[in-house]
């Protein structure tokens, strides 16, 4: 299915911005792999990846080329693997894995130091193993990243503890494995936010990992 093509001006601003203000993101450029052109806003970022508004919605799975203008008149030009989407008002919200880091320059220190990537909303109910010999027990992921995931748990776990998370997607049957970095207290249970191996967002997003990633 074609996409439709949008103009510049029909894009606002985003909610939000994690690039340095000396090397501040005006506009991108969205090229899909048919060719077609797609201005987009940068919403936020990491060095592995990048977070767009649109008012398309390239297909998941897709690799697609980025073009970042910068209002200093630098330009980057990144590809990426279109592993998430989400509607917010009127517009599409991307996420992206891209295939090579981007430069450090641009990116924004992150005020939470364990927190390196994006997060990306889901709902995946499942089991959850939180370790230390607790039971297994029902569980709901509620976002992931490049490197990490956040479940909603009946029961707690133990920072620093292995834990294994394992849901069905369709016909597939997936588990990840990861280390407990942190959890607190909400609405009667817990939300426990885990760290996987670096790419594991691929397996998360139902998407084989590039072999140059």
């Amino acid at each position: 299915m074609r996409l439709a093509r949008t103009t510049r001006h029909s894009l606002r601003r985003p909610r939000m911005s994690t690039f340095h203000s000396a090397a501040d993101v005006d506009t991108a450029t969205v090229t899909t792999s048919s060719g077609l052109q797609i201005p987009a806003f940068v919403v936020a970022c990491s060095l592995v990846d990048l977070r767009l508004e649109m008012d398309a919605n390239p297909q998941r799975g897709e690799l697609v080329t980025v073009d970042l203008q910068m209002t200093d008149g630098g330009q980057c030009r990144v590809q990426g693997v279109v592993h998430w989407s989400e509607m917010r008002q009127t517009r599409h919200e991307v996420g992206l894995f891209l295939q090579e880091p981007l430069p450090e320059y641009m990116v924004t220190a992150m005020q939470d130091l364990r927190r390196r990537t994006e997060r990306y909303r889901v709902r995946f109910p499942g089991k959850l193993t939180p370790g230390g010999g607790r039971p297994e027990c029902e569980a709901v992921m509620v976002n992931y990243s490049y490197e990490g995931l956040a479940v909603r748990s009946e029961i707690s776990g133990e920072i620093d503890d292995v834990f294994s998370f394992r849901w069905i997607a369709g016909d597939t049957k997936h588990i990840v494995h990861g280390r407990i970095l942190w959890q607190i207290e909400q609405n009667g249970g817990f939300l426990i936010g885990g760290e996987v191996g670096p790419g594991t967002g691929y397996q998360i997003a139902g998407l084989e990992r590039p072999e140059q990633v």
